[in-house]
C-alpha cells in the first residue's frame, strides 16, 4: 500500500510541476485520461507513461495501430475466456 501512495504522491508532484508550466501539456492529457469512464489517476498516467507524447501520433488511427500490432489475439478468435483484453483488440 505504499508503494501506491508512494506511485501517487509522484504523479502529483509531477502534475504539480507541469502546472506550473505556460504550456501544461502533462495535466491536460491526465485531465482528459481521466474523463474516460474507468480510467483514474494512476492508469492515466500509466498510458502516459507508455505512450509519451501523444502529439507524436498524427491521428487517433496511428495510435490505435500501435496496440492492434501488439494484440497477441486476432479479433475473429477473440472469446470472452480468451485472455485479450478488450481493448488491445476492438478495432
Amino acid at each position: 500500500m505504499q508503494a501506491l501512495k508512494d506511485a501517487l504522491d509522484a504523479i502529483y508532484k509531477l502534475l504539480d510541476q507541469d502546472l506550473k508550466k505556460d504550456m501544461p501539456t502533462l495535466a491536460l492529457t491526465i485531465d482528459i485520461l481521466c474523463s474516460i469512464p474507468g480510467i483514474g489517476l494512476l492508469t492515466a498516467a500509466t498510458i502516459v507513461a507508455e505512450i509519451g507524447d501523444f502529439s507524436a501520433f498524427s491521428k487517433p488511427d496511428r495510435l490505435l495501430e500501435t496496440f492492434r500490432k501488439d494484440c497477441p489475439v486476432q479479433r475473429q478468435r477473440v472469446t470472452a475466456n480468451s485472455g485479450c483484453c478488450a481493448a488491445c483488440c476492438s478495432y
